[in-house]
Protein backbone atom coordinates (compact mmCIF):
# COMPACT_ATOMS: atom_id res chain seq x y z
CA UNK A 1 0.00 0.00 0.00
CA UNK A 2 2.92 2.36 0.33
CA UNK A 3 3.81 2.18 -3.08
CA UNK A 4 0.76 2.19 -4.06
CA UNK A 5 0.15 5.73 -2.35
CA UNK A 6 3.90 6.79 -3.66
CA UNK A 7 3.14 6.12 -7.13
CA UNK A 8 -0.16 7.79 -6.88
CA UNK A 9 1.42 10.75 -4.94
CA UNK A 10 -0.77 10.53 -2.00
CA UNK A 11 -0.53 9.94 1.69
CA UNK A 12 -0.60 6.65 2.63
CA UNK A 13 -3.72 7.89 5.36
CA UNK A 14 -6.04 9.28 2.09
CA UNK A 15 -5.28 6.17 0.72
CA UNK A 16 -6.78 4.16 3.13
CA UNK A 17 -9.69 6.62 3.56
CA UNK A 18 -10.61 5.22 0.33
CA UNK A 19 -9.37 1.34 -0.09
CA UNK A 20 -9.01 -0.76 3.04
CA UNK A 21 -6.50 -3.04 1.44
CA UNK A 22 -4.73 -4.06 -2.04
CA UNK A 23 -8.06 -6.05 -2.68
CA UNK A 24 -10.12 -3.24 -2.93
CA UNK A 25 -7.81 -1.31 -4.75
CA UNK A 26 -7.92 -4.25 -7.85
CA UNK A 27 -11.72 -4.40 -7.38
CA UNK A 28 -11.85 -0.38 -7.77
CA UNK A 29 -9.36 -1.17 -10.71
CA UNK A 30 -11.27 -3.49 -12.60
CA UNK A 31 -14.65 -2.19 -12.24
CA UNK A 32 -12.85 1.59 -13.91
CA UNK A 33 -11.40 -0.54 -16.82
CA UNK A 34 -14.67 -2.96 -17.52
CA UNK A 35 -16.43 0.66 -17.86
CA UNK A 36 -13.49 2.13 -19.81
CA UNK A 37 -13.65 -1.09 -22.29
CA UNK A 38 -17.76 -1.38 -22.54
CA UNK A 39 -17.05 2.62 -23.70
CA UNK A 40 -14.86 1.27 -26.42
CA UNK A 41 -16.77 -1.79 -27.78
CA UNK A 42 -20.14 0.59 -27.54
CA UNK A 43 -18.53 2.93 -30.32
CA UNK A 44 -17.05 0.05 -31.81
CA UNK A 45 -20.61 -1.83 -32.07
CA UNK A 46 -21.78 1.17 -33.95
CA UNK A 47 -19.62 1.36 -36.41
CA UNK A 48 -20.04 -2.58 -37.03
CA UNK A 49 -22.52 -2.88 -39.09
CA UNK A 50 -20.34 -0.39 -41.95
CA UNK A 51 -17.18 -2.64 -41.21
CA UNK A 52 -16.05 -5.83 -42.99
CA UNK A 53 -15.16 -8.78 -40.35
CA UNK A 54 -11.65 -8.39 -40.93
CA UNK A 55 -11.82 -4.55 -40.18
CA UNK A 56 -13.86 -5.02 -37.20
CA UNK A 57 -11.33 -7.24 -35.70
CA UNK A 58 -8.25 -5.21 -36.44
CA UNK A 59 -10.05 -1.92 -35.27
CA UNK A 60 -10.87 -4.21 -31.82
CA UNK A 61 -7.36 -5.63 -31.66
CA UNK A 62 -5.80 -2.11 -32.03
CA UNK A 63 -8.50 -0.63 -29.21
CA UNK A 64 -7.70 -3.43 -26.83
CA UNK A 65 -3.66 -2.78 -27.77
CA UNK A 66 -3.98 1.08 -27.33
CA UNK A 67 -5.99 0.05 -23.94
CA UNK A 68 -2.87 -1.73 -23.06
CA UNK A 69 -0.47 0.64 -23.67
CA UNK A 70 -2.62 3.68 -21.78
CA UNK A 71 -2.77 1.20 -18.98
CA UNK A 72 -0.15 -0.46 -17.56
CA UNK A 73 -1.86 -2.49 -14.85
CA UNK A 74 -4.82 -4.04 -16.87
CA UNK A 75 -2.94 -7.00 -18.04
CA UNK A 76 -2.04 -7.60 -14.91
CA UNK A 77 -5.05 -7.30 -13.65
CA UNK A 78 -7.06 -9.14 -15.79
Amino acid sequence: MCAIAKRADSSIGSLYQFFPNKEAVVDALRTQYTKEIGKLWTALAAQAASLTVAGLVSCLIKSLIEFAESHPAFSALF
